[in-house]
């Protein structure tokens, strides 16, 4: 099909030069292929299979502009994860990490709150069964507290959706459940936990503290300023309470030189854009040598 033909040449040029973003966006030529032929799958990790919605904005970027099997993410996973880690991947969104996740560690728990979001994570763990034996997933939202809770969704972006307002001109809503990572996984351990939640983070924190005390798991957090005060929170109120229980915080990036590895500095918050997307590894300061010794990195943590 030509249309499918063209869309796997402008990928090519697309994550060749990142910088040529246009042609994803609204008035863009991918958006109007996406009409004709909507669905696309990649592989992540080289066997990890995931189906884009190309009429979605951010499955168009992820498609065209973003090659997830070097995201610093999937890297940190390939290094730092065995077959006696247990995962638990909080804003699993469409299932990627979980996927990935689940090639290296024994078990995965994947927990997302959005119900259209959870279908298309349903879809992608049907496209790859054999990892899809080792996730549990979870269709509820997480927070400080059990209950209800009122979700915030836009049509055409729904990687957005949220338990704060949106400002999207297509937002909708919906009831869903709310409860705590601990009362959710209960006495179930686990070694790596992995946070994105549009700014929700602090509140999942806050109703996991007797997993954090008891399992000390690492901790990928997605932090991003301006979520976090439409939350009421702050980074630095994530940063100062990990910080207090002993962990160590670390931004983690891609390598500039194009290399299989990534970039690890001390988390400094005063250097980040309040609107940049930072992918922060907290640490635990007992499995310091652990864990980077298990790592490829190009700056070395003092």
């Amino acid at each position: 099909m030509i249309q499918r033909t063209l869309q796997k040449q402008l990928r090519a040029l697309g994550l060749r030069f990142p910088q040529l973003k246009t042609y994803s966006g609204r008035l863009g030529l991918g958006r109007l292929l996406a009409k004709a032929t909507p669905s696309v799958q990649i592989l992540v990790d080289r066997t990890v299979r995931i189906e884009l919605d190309l009429r979605i904005p951010m499955h168009r970027f992820l498609y065209y502009h973003v090659d997830l099997s070097a995201a610093p993410e999937v890297l940190l996973m390939r290094q730092l994860l065995s077959a006696k880690d247990v995962v638990v991947d909080v804003g699993a969104n469409i299932g990627y990490f979980s996927l990935v996740a689940a090639k290296y560690a024994g078990r995965v728990f994947a927990i997302e709150a959005s119900p259209s979001t959870c279908a298309k994570l349903e879809c992608n763990l049907a496209l790859n069964p054999e990892l899809a034996q080792r996730i549990q997933y979870h269709c509820v939202g997480l927070t400080a507290e059990e209950g209800n809770a009122v979700l915030y969704n836009s049509l055409a972006q729904p990687d957005l959706a949220s338990l704060q307002p949106l400002t999207c001109a297509d937002t909708y809503t919906e009831m869903i459940r709310v409860t705590t990572l601990d009362a959710l996984l209960d006495k179930e351990r686990f070694s790596f936990l992995k946070l994105d939640v549009e700014g929700g983070e602090w509140a999942v924190l806050q109703g996991a503290a007797k997993h954090l005390e008891h399992d000390r798991p690492i901790v990928l957090v997605e932090l991003i300023e301006s979520f976090q005060a439409r939350a009421g929170s702050s980074c630095q109120i994530i940063v100062d309470h990990l910080q207090q229980l002993h962990y160590s915080a670390w931004l983690i990036t891609s390598s500039l030189e194009g290399q299989p590895d990534i970039k690890i500095e001390p988390l400094d918050l005063a250097l980040l854009s309040p609107d940049a997307a930072n992918n922060v590894l907290f640490v635990p300061d007992e499995k310091h040598d652990q864990v980077f010794s298990r790592l490829n990195y190009r700056s070395i943590p003092s």
